[in-house]
Parts: structure tokens; sequence; C-alpha cells
């Protein structure tokens, strides 16, 4: 689906099925160069090849998504992370080595170090076709699937990383988490980051970024650490990264509620200098102010992301864009009902 694609560096957030035909995710990543993050995979019923080669040669890929199977068959992970020179975590849901070559070589040349997050009853054995040579085996396997957090990512040695009061950071792939402040000591280092327990908003604290990163992943995952929520209340993600210049591309962090509560992103990225690219913004049921000033003094942002809602509210979108001067065309506004200054300011000083 996606082979060669060498520019491609974010994937779809997730692959929702359940259970898998013959050859149906074989080679869908294959030699994508600049990924960087993976789908997770929800299939727990796989059938045989069905995941071969899906991973093979995405040497930027650093950790491998979460393998749920309890009984994999036969070849449905052959090669499935082979040549994957950077990656250095898994985790998987397996408790036996299956005899009928299902993991045949899906490890072979990655990298020389690394976590395998398993069962505590699966054999310790070692090899490309097993866990490999110079990774740390450990159990059990951890409940947070990494790809469902938010990720930090430094574009610049020495970056550094607030995660918000109320959440827990893991710099070393969900072996441990904890709070306050992390530093990334080298570009493309990471650190993920999830709510320490359920909650219905972060506002009033917030990330504070030093240096050059990037952001993508699930937001859904600070408020409810398994991110399964589709609903985001009243000031849930509120100034959640404002003022952080130092936060440049936005483009992966995934947005996914569809309902939204009053001022729900309100400010969210408000003052964000350096950011170039946003999140989607995908939701169609809006809250009142839910989108006021959230865009408000990026003065990088060139695009402006869609704006699917045809239900107004009032102040939805109020000074959503004001003083965005580097922005060089506004999004489609499809509503044709419009209510209380929701349109308000929306792009004001966009010079």
């Amino acid at each position: 689906m996606f082979r060669d694609c060498t520019g491609l560096e974010t994937p779809p957030a997730s692959l929702p099925a359940d259970s898998l035909a013959a050859y149906c995710y074989d080679g869908m990543f294959r030699e994508c160069s600049a990924l960087v993050s993976s789908p997770a995979i929800s299939a727990t019923n796989t059938a045989p090849y069905s995941c071969e080669f899906m991973f093979h040669a995405c040497k930027s890929l650093t950790d491998g998504p979460a393998l749920m199977d309890p009984s994999p068959e036969s070849w449905c992970y052959y090669a499935m992370f082979a040549n994957d020179a950077a990656l250095s975590s898994l985790s998987v849901g397996f408790s036996e080595w299956y005899s009928n070559t299902c993991t045949t070589n899906w490890m072979n040349d990655v990298a020389p170090t690394g976590v395998f997050y398993c069962p505590a009853a699966l054999p310790n054995e070692r090899g490309g076709s097993r866990i490999p040579n110079g990774w740390t085996k450990v159990s059990p396997a951890p409940p947070i699937v990494l790809s469902s957090c938010v990720c930090i990512e430094a574009l610049s040695a020495n970056s550094t990383v607030t995660a918000p009061v109320g959440s827990v950071y893991s710099a070393d792939g969900g072996a441990t988490w904890t709070g306050g402040t992390a530093t990334l000591a080298n570009a493309g280092d990471k650190v993920y980051v999830k709510a320490e327990e359920s909650r219905s908003k972060v506002y009033p604290s917030k990330f504070v970024l030093g240096g050059a990163v990037k952001a993508s992943g699930n937001a859904q995952s600070l408020l409810d650490p398994a991110a399964e929520s589709l609903t985001a209340g009243s000031e849930a993600f509120r100034e959640l990264f404002s003022g952080c210049s130092a936060l440049k591309d936005a483009s992966g962090l995934e947005l996914p509620a569809t309902s939204l509560g009053t001022d729900c992103y309100r400010e969210m990225f408000k003052g964000c200098t350096g950011l170039t690219a946003a999140p989607a913004l995908p939701a169609t049921s809006l809250g009142a102010g839910c989108y006021s000033k959230m865009l408000s003094g990026c003065t990088a942002l060139a695009e402006a992301p869609d704006l699917p809602a045809t239900t107004m509210n009032s102040y939805c979108y109020q000074h959503m864009f004001d003083n965005c001067t580097s922005l060089r065309e506004t999004p489609y506004l499809p509503a044709a009902s419009l209510t209380e200054k929701c349109y308000e300011a929306m792009f004001q000083g966009c010079s």
C-alpha cells in the first residue's frame, strides 16, 4: 500500500481490524525509509503471511507496534522488521515460540540494543528469529501502547520537555514512567507522554518545551491513558502548547475527538511562533469557543487545517488564525447556517 514511499514519516494512527486475512498487510510500509512511527495494530487473530515484510527496511523506525495475537499463524510475521536498523523496542502478546515459522527472520539486522516486552512465560530464545541478541527482555508487556501516547521528538540536541501536571513521560520505550522534565540529548530522541490517570482536562497545566521539537501521537492519551475516548470536554486542552516557540511541527498530533466541549482547544497553540504545520481537525460537533484563538499568533504557519464542521456554535472559530502573518490560503468553510460571532476576527491581522 505504501511501499517505497520514502517521504512518508507518519502513518495512519491505527489499523483497527480485529482479524487479518492472508497477505493483507504484506509489505504495507516496506522500504519507507523515513517512517518514524508505526500504527497501532488491533488484530488478535492473524492469518498466514498477514504481516510479512510489513515494516521491512524502515530504517528510521525506532518503536514497533504492539503485536497482541496470543497465537500467531505460520509465517505471519516473516521478515516483518528485518533491516530496521534503528528499531529498539517491541511488545508482543504471545507466550511461546511456535514451530510454525511465524517469526522467521523477523528481527534480522535491527538495532544492537533494545527492549523486548513480552509475557514472562515466553522462553528467552535469541537471534534474528526470536529476541534479538543484545536486547533486554522485560516482562510483563506494558499495558500502554506507545503509539497511543503523545510523542515529543527532538529536532535539535538538548531539547527539553516538561510534561503537564498530572501527566507522566517515558524516555525508555515505556519501561519506566515519571513526571517532570526530560532532556533529549540528541536530535531524534523521543519521550512519550500520557495521563497518570483518567481526568476531564489538562488545563490549566500545559507543556513547557525548549530547543526544537515536533509532536505526534494521540492527544486523548493526556485525558485517558488508554486513549479510548472520542470526547474532549470543556477546556480539555486549553493552552496545552501555548507560547511554545520550540514546537515546530504538530502535523502528526492526532485530535480524534468528534465531540468538542466549550473552549476545548482554546489557545491550544497560541503564540507558537515556530509552528509550521498544524494538526488535522476532524471534529464535526463543536462546542462554544472550541477553536477560539487556537492558532493565534502562529506567525510561521503557512497552511490552515481543513475545517469540515457544518454545524456551528457561538464563538467557535473566533480569532482562530489572527496574526498568522505567514498564512497564504484560508480553509473552505462549508457551514450554511451561522451562529453568534462564530467567525469573529477569524483571520484578523493575516497580512
